[in-house]
């Protein structure tokens, strides 16, 4: 049954109750007790309605980039540390799996207003710009050799101040709902501890499941609005990866 009818000239535009739609002309179109009918018509979906959705995204942001503005929401990936010899494998395999699973923003074709954004910090807005710019081969050793160890060290005092634990080696994903109460005790933080990560598999993994959690949630990165689902969540996580991966810091 059609929901909505509309005619131009001999064109006639129709909408089911379930959204579909067609364009037909005077001869597809029966009218019976006030309702109308498309004959042997087969309508197409409607465009999908997706102004509540977020999507999750990566940039790489200088000193003064931070907090990225006009995004929905953010995060980061917060190092202890800069690069070093001894660490430089692990970490470069960390960064690897984070550019692989976490599109760039500038490659969505959503507003940057839809967009939940991880942020991996430089030092430099020059050095942010030339990782954006750098072909994927070369991205993690401009990160890496460039990373904003001083707005990740910020961040980290911020998870702290909001109850969160951040005890170990890192790096630490780092998420607040919303963005508007980071660094406030009581704030609800979302944290993936990588401490313990040291083969590409598993990192890869934890990125992709943190943008499924990140898409999955639109509403606790618009307001703060969330379900007790996350504790679920951070017991799925303990399950496959063990207790100290994700936890979730401020739930009531």
């Amino acid at each position: 049954m059609l929901s909505h009818f509309r005619a131009a000239g001999s064109n006639i535009s129709v909408t089911d109750q379930f959204g579909d739609i067609a364009s037909l002309v005077a001869s597809d179109v029966k009218q019976t007790n006030g309702l109308v009918y498309a004959v042997d018509k087969v309508l197409s979906p409607g465009a999908p309605d997706t102004s509540h959705e977020i999507h999750a995204s990566r940039i790489f942001a200088g000193p003064n980039e931070y907090p990225p503005t006009n995004f929905a929401a953010y995060g980061i990936l917060a190092f202890k540390s800069k690069v070093t010899i001894y660490d430089q494998e692990r970490q470069k395999m960390l960064c690897e799996a984070f550019v692989n699973a976490v599109l760039p923003s500038s490659s969505l074709v959503v507003p940057t207003a839809a967009q939940m954004v991880t942020v991996w910090p430089m030092d430099s807005a020059e050095h942010a710009k030339a990782a954006t710019k750098a072909n994927i081969t070369r991205t993690c050793d401009e990160a890496l050799q460039d990373y904003g160890l001083a707005v990740s060290q910020k961040a980290v005092r911020d998870a702290v101040a909001s109850g969160v634990a951040v005890d170990g080696d890192g790096p630490f994903l780092i998420a607040w709902a919303p963005p508007t109460q980071i660094g406030k005790p009581g704030a609800v933080v979302l944290k993936a501890d990588l401490s313990t990560v040291t083969e590409y598999k598993m990192a890869s993994d934890i990125m992709h499941r943190w943008v499924v959690e990140i898409e999955n949630r639109p509403e606790l990165w618009r307001s703060g609005t969330f379900d007790r689902s996350l504790i679920a969540t951070a017991r799925e996580w303990a399950d496959h990866y063990g207790s100290l991966i994700f936890s979730v810091v401020g739930v009531k």
